[in-house]
């Protein structure tokens, strides 16, 4: 951008340009949005609209965690040790080779009503005597079950790891049509036979092949963060931690999409772009060649 203007613009406009009017910010209702999630959900939602539309869905699916690098100070700040970006605001994504889909913000401590998934009542069972009923699902494992179901209605197999895996969430989604594969830990009540299989770390009765496609699938989040990490902004957000989910998130999701939208269209109408940062400096060039002064 500095062929077009000089450094101190670019950080004028950087500053005061806003995807959102700040007047309607509404930081009063606390069943609402904190402010810095609320500066970002109306181009969020504009962009997983658009995306959804655009990219015609395969089965596999994977849901995992993004995490967006901001050093400043916030509530909302989440800290996971051993992550490439350690510090930062966590999203819950579901994508498709690289291709992210849908996301929710993690909001920690709040009653933001869209991370909570109304999950439908199972019928009691008697057994000895006792009436009994299934174990709710946690917060965090009914993001899984909320994106799937923002998501066109069609059979999905959805990869997770053991940060989500359960048998109550297993069983829902076999209930709601959709397949389920993901590691789990031993004491996640699965079966008796993965904790034997790791404190003796021997496979019973030869050796699974299904940890294959496990590895392949489960890496499409990654994908997209790996396709991003090449070209992504390098000044590191310390004050607004909304620009941080504006421009290290959504603009840079909005334009590996759109990298990934051309490369797999059939007929396109220019040779098809093999590098994300090729694909940027097109789009720049572009749009300051038609619109620069």
């Amino acid at each position: 951008i500095i062929k077009f203007m000089p450094l101190q613009k670019f950080e004028l406009i950087i500053r005061y340009f806003r995807t959102f009017d700040y007047t309607k910010l509404d930081v009063r209702d606390e069943s609402d949005l904190l402010k810095t999630f609320q500066a970002a959900e109306e181009w969020s939602n504009y962009i997983q609209k658009v995306s959804i539309e655009l990219y015609l869905l395969g089965i596999n699916l994977t849901v995992d965690e993004c995490m967006v690098l901001f050093t400043g100070r916030s509530k909302e700040i989440t800290l996971v040790k051993g992550k490439p970006t350690p510090e930062g605001f966590k999203v819950w994504v579901i994508a498709q080779q690289g291709f992210f889909l849908q996301w929710l913000w993690h909001v920690k401590s709040s009653p933001y009503t869209a991370v909570t998934v109304e999950l439908p009542i199972l019928k009691p069972y008697s057994k000895k005597g006792k009436l009994q009923t299934e174990v709710p699902l946690s917060n965090t494992q009914s993001v899984i079950v909320h994106l799937l179901k923002r998501l066109s209605i069609q059979t999905y197999h959805v990869f997770t790891d053991n940060l989500f895996s359960s048998l109550q969430l297993f069983r829902l989604l076999q209930q709601l049509g959709y397949g389920a594969t993901g590691t789990a830990r031993p004491n996640c009540s699965i079966t008796t036979e993965m904790k034997h299989i790791k404190e003796t770390g021997k496979l019973p009765n030869g050796t699974l092949l299904v940890y294959n496609e496990y590895n392949v699938e489960m890496n499409h989040v990654d994908r997209g963060d790996q396709i991003r990490s090449y070209t992504t902004y390098q000044h590191r957000f310390r004050r607004g931690p909304w620009q941080a989910l504006l421009w290290s998130f959504l603009l840079e999701v909005a334009l590996a999409n759109s990298f990934i939208l051309q490369k797999k269209t059939r007929q396109p109408r220019w040779k098809p772009y093999s590098t994300l940062q090729a694909w940027k400096e097109a789009i720049y060039n572009a749009i300051f060649n038609k619109y620069g002064i």
